[in-house]
């Protein structure tokens, strides 16, 4: 008896005497063809992956074969193709389609383009509120007094805008705002000598960003302790305003992520401003000019700089 190997990995045998051939596929070996197959569905997905090579990258894949009909010859493409293989019937049918997913995809990057575009911007916004920070806290500041939060009286007046909302000023304060040893205050002012003003240190992160954050959530939490309702927060941080109007319901959907897939700073304290907007009827914001001639934002900035120590 003797054997051969040929070039498809399969045993001949031949016996003496005899001209009849058996064939014997030894365990754990392919045959040629299924060898082959594996070796051409390599090739193709290592072909398909250059599609999507970065985490923006959009395209189509035409496979113009009609062998990619079948099911079973999908098997063999990449799990993260294969669940999208669209078979069309008909020319007219495949460009509508084709059009179709370039507008969607078209849309999709623009509104990704735009998130950016913003938040390159607020980048740049809190880069020059820390240096109008890092600036002011070589000036000497006025002292104020700070009011402890105690039940409004009845006799106590507000502040109404025309929608019939409580007005509030709230500032943040940091001095060394990103340096070691900052420490950051809050201030809340209602009015003169109203019993719901109030100020305090900054816990967690030691910013200017996170004072005027929780400035606007003891303004709320305040107000409502007074049974108020219906509140308009007057702010010079147009970083807080924005976080609120434009950027946060976006964060939210992303699982508190932005455009370029990190997390967001100041998450908790955002969540929890969130939480105190949501305790509340209506909630106004109103951008005023920092260090202006708006006497409740100076009264609530001589507060906040009071509580950090300035």
């Amino acid at each position: 008896m003797t054997q051969r190997f040929n070039t498809e990995g399969v045993f001949w045998t031949r016996f003496p005497n005899t001209c009849q051939y058996s064939v014997v596929y030894p365990t754990g070996l392919l045959k040629g063809g299924d060898w082959y197959q594996i070796q051409a569905y390599r090739a193709l997905n290592q072909a398909l992956g250059r599609c999507i090579r970065h985490r923006y990258d959009w395209g189509a894949i035409l496979l113009v074969d009609q062998r990619f009909y079948s099911k079973n010859s999908q098997q063999g493409l990449s799990k993260w193709v294969r669940n999208q293989v669209q078979n069309t019937s008909s020319h007219n049918t495949f460009m509508e389609n084709l059009r179709n997913f370039v507008r969607r995809r078209m849309e999709i990057q623009l509104e990704e383009e735009r998130v950016k575009r913003e938040e390159a911007n607020l980048n740049e916004e809190e880069e020059v509120m820390d240096d109008t920070d890092r600036a002011s806290s070589s000036q000497e500041s006025t002292g104020g007094t700070q009011s402890q939060n105690s039940t409004v009286m009845e006799t106590v007046n507000f502040t109404m805008d025309p929608d019939n909302h409580v007005v509030v000023f709230t500032d943040g304060a940091c001095p060394r705002n990103g340096k070691v040893g900052a420490s950051a205050g809050y201030g809340v002012y209602f009015g003169e000598n109203n019993p719901l003003n109030v100020a305090g240190k900054v816990t967690g992160r030691v910013t200017n960003n996170n004072a005027e954050i929780q400035g606007a959530i003891h303004a709320l939490k305040q107000a409502k302790s007074a049974n108020i309702d219906r509140v308009c927060i007057k702010s010079d941080s147009q970083f807080m305003i924005k976080c609120v109007q434009e950027w946060m319901p976006k964060w939210q959907s992303n699982g508190w992520r932005k455009a370029d897939g990190k997390p967001v700073q100041n998450k908790e304290e955002l969540q929890e401003l969130l939480h105190q907007i949501g305790q509340m009827e209506s909630v106004k914001w109103e951008f005023v000019p920092g260090h202006g001639n708006s006497h409740g934002n100076m009264k609530a900035d001589e507060m906040a700089r009071d509580a950090a120590g300035w």
